[in-house]
C-alpha cells in the first residue's frame, strides 16, 4: 500500500467517514476559522498539512512569503495569497515514506522550528522562523556546518562555517550585503606608521 493511501486510511480511522479532521481554534483576531488536515501528492512527494477551510482577510506583508493551496495544489507567493492558507503542522515525505521536511505554519507563514532531512535520514537544515521572518539557519553538508543569522529575511550578522567542528571562516553581513573588513595586525600598522615617518623626514631634507 502506498504511503498516500496509508496516511489517508489513518485519517479516516481517526476522524470517521468524512476523512477530514475539523478543528475549532480561537485566535487573537476574534475569529474561529475552520482548519482541516489535508493529504496531497505531487512531484514525487506526499504532503500532510493543515489549511484554513474558509476564506479570510489578512493584512499581508510584502517582505513575507505566504503558503496556500488551491484545488489541492500547494503554492507560495511573496506579499499575498489567493486560496486557502496553510495554518498548523506541515510534513513532507518521499514516496517511500521518508520524512523530508517538518514545521509549523502560522496563517500562511513559516513559524518556529523547521527541519529538513536527506533520503538517508540525516538532517540537512535547521531553521528558526518568527511568523514569516527567518531568524537563523544552520546547514549541514558532510563535515561542514554553516550558521547564518537573518534580519528581515536577509543575511545580517556573522556567517560562520565549521569544518569537522573547527571554525573555518567567518563572514559579516548587513542587510544581505557582505561587509569586507580590512584587518591589519598591530605589527603591520606600526610598520606602515614608521615607513611614513621616514618618508616625511626624507622630504624635509
Amino acid at each position: 500500500m502506498k504511503l498516500f493511501e496509508i496516511l489517508k486510511l489513518n485519517f479516516i480511522l481517526k476522524v470517521g467517514f468524512s476523512g477530514l479532521l475539523i478543528l475549532l481554534l480561537t485566535f487573537v483576531y476574534g475569529e474561529i476559522p475552520f482548519v482541516h488536515s489535508v493529504i496531497s501528492e505531487g512531484n514525487g512527494r506526499v504532503y500532510q498539512y493543515s489549511v484554513i477551510f474558509q476564506e479570510i482577510t489578512l493584512k499581508t506583508n510584502p517582505h513575507i512569503t505566504y503558503s496556500w493551496q488551491r484545488n489541492g495544489q500547494l503554492k507560495s507567493t511573496r506579499g499575498d495569497f489567493s486560496g486557502n492558507i496553510l495554518h498548523g503542522s506541515f510534513q513532507e515525505f518521499d514516496k517511500s515514506g521518508r520524512l523530508l521536511e517538518k514545521g509549523i505554519y502560522y496563517f500562511g507563514t513559516k513559524d518556529g522550528e523547521w527541519k529538513s532531512w536527506d533520503r538517508n535520514g540525516e538532517i540537512t537544515r535547521l531553521e528558526k522562523w518568527n511568523r514569516g521572518f527567518l531568524k537563523q539557519r544552520i546547514s549541514y553538508d558532510l563535515s561542514k556546518c554553516t550558521v547564518e543569522k537573518y534580519k528581515l529575511n536577509q543575511l545580517n550578522g556573522r556567517r560562520i562555517i565549521f569544518n569537522n567542528n573547527h571554525k573555518e571562516s567567518v563572514e559579516h553581513y548587513r542587510n544581505g550585503v557582505q561587509i569586507i573588513k580590512n584587518k591589519m595586525s598591530f605589527k603591520s600598522i606600526l610598520h606602515h606608521k614608521n615607513k611614513k615617518i621616514v618618508s616625511d623626514v626624507v622630504k624635509d631634507k
